[in-house]
């Protein structure tokens, strides 16, 4: 969370401007914005409105920069999967396909993550991404979460029951933990990638190529039907 409170900013898409109400109350700890009804309001705005162009879904964390898109870590996501992927920020702000990181209250929570609150958030966010991915369908999902996140819970909890119920037809979750603990023990954190560790080689490539092949399926998947 940033030191400075962020004023009511964003576009009216999700929720009209006179119904924004204050901006204090979606700023604090992940308690103030997971259970803030403003938050949900915006979810379930977003699962009305959201409409899948590509058959891959690509999910990582959000990060301080708004837009998400204009900061070092989405910028480079976009670069590489926006021809391929749906790209879908998750956090305690829930599931927000990259197309709505311009809406309020996207460009105005802030709330960090605390690990007391862990369970609250792993419960909430794996039920929205139960909802949004039982109502817009897609083939794959990449989970894009280094090991020590707890997002790897919610992924791990959201693909196996999307995948049971037959709405997607496979998932991962990367970088592993072997990914992670090479990438440590080439000391990336000292290679200009400590706040973005998701960029670096060791643990962007195996995402990277993961994408080109789901990719690769379905493009012989579209050749064989035609």
């Amino acid at each position: 969370m940033s030191k400075e409170k962020k004023i009511a900013q964003g576009g009216t898409l999700l929720i009209p401007r006179e119904e924004w109400g204050d901006a204090s109350t979606i700023q604090g700890n992940d308690l103030d914005v997971l259970y803030s009804p403003i938050m949900e309001r915006a979810f379930k705005r977003i699962v009305e409105l959201h409409t899948p162009k590509h058959q891959i879904a690509f999910c990582s964390l959000c990060t301080v920069t708004r837009p998400y898109s204009t900061g070092r870590k989405w910028k480079t996501l976009k670069q590489h999967y926006s021809t391929m992927c749906d790209l879908i920020i998750n956090s305690n702000g829930g599931v927000i396909p990259i197309e709505f990181e311009r809406q309020y209250p996207y460009m105005t929570y802030d709330a960090h993550g605390r690990k007391e609150f862990d369970k609250q958030y792993i419960e909430v966010l794996t039920a929205r991404l139960k909802t949004f991915f039982s109502k817009h369908r897609y083939r794959y999902i990449m989970f894009n979460f280094r090991p020590n996140l707890r997002n790897v819970h919610t992924a791990e909890n959201a693909g196996k029951w999307l995948v049971e119920n037959e709405f997607i037809e496979d998932y991962k979750i990367l970088p592993t933990k072997e990914h992670y603990q090479q990438s440590q023990r080439e000391d990336f954190h000292k290679k200009g990638y400590a706040m973005f560790p998701e960029l670096y080689p060791t643990m962007f490539m195996p995402v990277y190529k993961q994408i080109k092949a789901w990719n690769k399926t379905i493009k012989e998947s579209q050749n064989a039907a035609s």
